[in-house]
């Protein structure tokens, strides 16, 4: 999903409460030890405001944040999503280790600021685009920067075999459509 609200009217909280739903849906179904596990990319700036509203509205996840580029994050990161529900780290930690991302680690990914995905030439785009984790969520204030291009980058991450970035098709009615599918936002 791409939820597209203004600042300030509580994306996180909604994200905190999705993946509470989701964590309690699959501890009933599964008899795996397993946790789901979530990484959560942000802007650096932005990772202790996430790890606060954890504490604020779901205190029982054990959440852990990374700012790293070293060679040791992907064993730090193979360890909390065993020992951790929710990782937060910034995009470049993860665009310096791509592999973060393609271990099977993680059961959501949530990108937070995902207007800073919408050039799809960007390595951190080809390196979310190309994760193998299954469910994805986008969060933005500001979807559409420049052109409906942008729209078709972020609905690529969230469906990328689905949804091709090299057409030349692709017209504002579609980015429109797309917008209604994927996106969710409050006015």
């Amino acid at each position: 999903a791409l939820l597209a609200d203004d600042m300030g009217l509580g994306k996180s909280v909604q994200v905190i409460a999705a993946i509470n739903q989701i964590y309690n849906f699959k501890k009933s179904k599964s008899r795996s030890k397993k946790n789901v596990c979530c990484i959560i990319l942000a802007p650096k700036s932005l990772i202790k405001n996430w790890v606060d509203q954890f504490i604020t509205w779901a205190p029982y996840f054990k959440v852990l944040s990374i700012i790293s580029k070293s060679k040791n994050l992907l064993s730090s990161i193979e360890y909390a999503s065993t020992n951790y529900h929710v990782v937060i780290t910034n995009y470049e930690s993860v665009r310096g280790n791509p592999d973060i991302l393609n271990k099977n680690y993680f059961d959501i990914m949530i990108c937070d600021e995902a207007h800073r995905l919408r050039k799809g030439s960007s390595n951190i785009n080809k390196t979310i685009v190309q994760s193998k984790i299954p469910l994805r969520w986008l969060l933005t204030g500001t979807p559409i920067e420049k052109n409906s291009l942008d729209v078709l980058n972020l609905a690529s991450i969230l469906e990328p075999n689905r949804i091709s970035v090299g057409s030349n098709k692709f017209s504002d009615f579609k980015a429109l459509d797309l917008l209604k599918k994927y996106g969710l936002r409050r006015t």
